[in-house]
């Protein structure tokens, strides 16, 4: 490792920040490009970490993206956008003595787009295809969207998080699921059944139910509502659901073959539930109670290979629930350093038109240095079904990442 970035639990899924930044840190066979230059700058991490226990990351995300056709002339066919992000990880509880570690996570994000009145993770909407392109690129000021402090217990064989969190972290996981790092569509990353509401005041708490530690399980809450993203807030808890009993609810159950391969291999069923949210003074939207579960299964193999499958059903009621029924079918290629091949195929059912389509996307991960990768996505959509005119709908994009 370069800085010797290692998370204080493994309750969360690889866009959990800990998680991210430890999986980040880890070495490749070799790169091609030895960028020396970096090189201070990540002894300097790692004298930080060593001496406070305080881990920093540094990012900037893009992406371009565009489609084959649009639903209509007035609509826009192609984005781009940005996502600039610090993330900062305190160990302030027992950093010496290595168990029972307690830490604050601390996450400042801005998201721009490029050009034109979209978005890119809109893009669907004046394209056809049934879910999000591509998640995250969004446009909103600089803002903090996680603030959240997280114990571990019992010698790590459970742990707790208080705070703002963002349950899309911890719950539904799959192994290629980053948006910034793998497959770019909500089919893939984040199952689109779910009510998913905005990153809010909640608790997360899980642990191994036996002693192997190969059985675990994770409950949790948070604001049904969440962070309203259109105002200027550089700290908007999300507490709507708080003072009105209104939360996004969920429980997983999972199995992994050892502890410390818990987002490599492992085989999960989630059950979620979420709350009605009327529209008044201190709510920013509306929405019906929706509920739904899902199971996802992850099994890396030989360090190379990653086959991936998930399934999510829902009543589809649920304001931000795009599908009612969503398959996919995912591999993973790992190559020598860090290049990684992905091919999906999913199956959705759309709630806004009630049609169905197929989508594929394929991209590649190509690893320039240690801190810099690009990725071409191409995506093909039959019936897309917010396009019901057409028969195909074509993606294409370019994405990059450089971390620090």
């Amino acid at each position: 490792m370069f800085s010797g970035y290692k998370a204080d639990i493994y309750l969360a899924n690889p866009t959990n920040k800990g998680i991210e930044m430890e999986l980040d840190d880890r070495k490749a066979p070799y790169y091609r490009m030895d960028v020396k230059v970096t090189n201070p700058w990540f002894e300097w991490k790692k004298q930080v970490n060593e001496k406070t226990g305080l881990q920093i990351s540094v990012n900037y995300s893009s992406i371009l993206m565009g489609s084959t056709s649009k639903i209509s002339s007035s609509n826009q066919q192609s984005t781009a956008g940005g996502i600039f992000d610090a993330i900062f990880n305190w160990n302030l509880v027992n950093r010496k003595k290595g168990k029972n570690k307690g830490s604050i996570m601390f996450w400042v994000n801005a998201r721009h787009k490029y050009y034109g009145d979209i978005v890119p993770q809109n893009l669907n909407f004046e394209t056809g295809s049934a879910t999000l392109p591509i998640l995250m690129f969004n446009d909103f000021s600089i803002r903090t969207l996680e603030f959240y402090y997280q114990q571990s217990l019992f010698n790590e064989r459970a742990a707790i998080v208080v705070g703002k969190v963002d349950m899309a972290d911890w719950f539904t996981y799959n192994g290629l699921l980053h948006p910034l790092k793998h497959f770019s569509d909500l089919a893939f990353s984040v199952n689109p059944t779910v009510n998913w509401s905005n990153v809010g005041l909640g608790i997360i708490a899980g642990g191994w139910l036996n002693k192997k530690e190969t059985i675990g399980l994770v409950v949790g809450l948070n604001d049904v509502a969440g962070d309203n993203l259109s105002n200027d807030k550089f700290l908007d808890w999300g507490t709507y659901g708080w003072s009105n009993g209104k939360f996004l609810k969920m429980i997983e159950l999972n199995y992994s073959p050892e502890s410390d391969q818990y987002y490599f291999q492992r085989i999960s069923a989630t059950y979620w539930h979420s709350d009605e949210i009327i529209l008044s003074e201190d709510s920013w939207y509306a929405s019906p109670s929706s509920s739904g579960f899902s199971i996802q299964g992850t099994w890396f193999i030989k360090n190379k290979y990653m086959p991936v499958f998930t399934l999510g059903m829902s009543d589809g009621d649920g304001a931000n629930t795009l599908s009612t029924l969503n398959v996919s079918l995912m591999h993973g290629w790992n190559f020598t350093s860090h290049d990684l091949l992905g091919v999906g195929l999913n199956y959705t059912e759309s709630t806004i038109t009630g049609e169905s389509q197929f989508l594929s996307e394929v991209f590649y991960r190509y690893t320039l240095s240690k801190a810099v990768s690009i990725s071409p996505i191409v995506k093909a959509v039959i019936n897309p079904a917010l396009d019901q005119n057409k028969d195909f709908l074509g993606y294409y994009g370019i994405r990059s990442r450089i971390s620090f």
